[in-house]
């Protein structure tokens, strides 16, 4: 992934005087390969050591090679507009959704999806939370899953949730589907979950989810709709994807 999108993607975690250093870099990408570190801080009205901090916290060892790889970056670009070798939408779009599957193996790992089958394999009932657009993802997972055969319901309704997130027992599992996990009610079944001895799972967008703190498991997947400026993409094709590793795994253990 080239640095800028890198920069894209860590946006939700950023402290106060990265975000003014990321919004100057994004506005003024040349300044990094034109200018010092110290004009970088003095023009996005920071500090030296909160540059450096922004280059290590998306996964470069330094300014130095945050600097090396924006100058690459941006030769590279020219070089291909000046060669007309722009791709058509199509295979730009196509990329963009391949590149962000790929990332899901930075931000999560195989080991979790294994540990979120163990939770829904032992699970006396299981209830799948999913609100607007998450919904489908609900959904999805509750039709995909009467193949393997896994008895779940998935519910999105508010209203609903409410009656049935406050009726969970020990036992019994709450799978939270969320890009960013703020909804109020989240947090609110998610502590009674906790409370009554119910387990529960998380798979959202957001490196900074509210409810995190509640998860048995927490499955964290590329935040394409934010990493992406001026970009119409969508979250749902990422956790639609998400959701049939999931249910690949699940059914693979279901099958020893």
């Amino acid at each position: 992934m080239n640095p800028i999108d890198t920069l894209h993607t860590h946006r939700d975690s950023y402290t106060k005087s990265e975000l003014e250093i990321y919004h100057f870099i994004i506005k003024e990408p040349y300044q990094v390969i034109r200018g010092s570190i110290d004009r970088i801080a003095e023009k996005s009205s920071t500090s030296k050591a909160a540059v450096v901090r922004l280059c290590k916290k998306i996964g470069y060892e330094g300014y130095a090679q945050f600097r090396f790889e924006m100058s690459r970056y941006l030769l590279s670009a020219n070089k291909e507009q000046d060669s007309s070798t722009i791709k058509d939408d199509l295979e730009m779009i196509t990329n963009q959704y391949a590149d962000f599957t790929k990332m899901m193996t930075s931000t999560t790992s195989l080991e979790q999806f294994n540990k979120a089958t163990d939770l829904l394999m032992k699970a006396n009932r299981i209830k799948i939370f999913g609100y607007n657009r998450t919904g489908f993802s609900a959904l999805q997972f509750r039709y995909r899953a009467a193949k393997l055969p896994l008895d779940c319901e998935a519910i999105t309704d508010t209203v609903v949730m409410e009656d049935v997130g406050y009726s969970l027992k020990k036992g019994d599992l709450l799978f939270i589907i969320s890009i960013t996990g703020s909804l109020p009610l989240y947090s609110s079944i998610a502590s009674y979950a906790k409370t009554v001895g119910a387990d529960v799972l998380i798979l959202t967008m957001n490196p900074k989810c509210p409810i995190a703190g509640y998860g048995n498991q927490v499955i964290y997947l590329p935040y394409i709709s934010r990493s992406q400026q001026d970009s119409f993409l969508d979250d749902q094709p990422i956790m639609f994807i998400a959701v049939e590793v999931l249910l690949s795994q699940l059914a693979l253990k279901m099958t020893d």
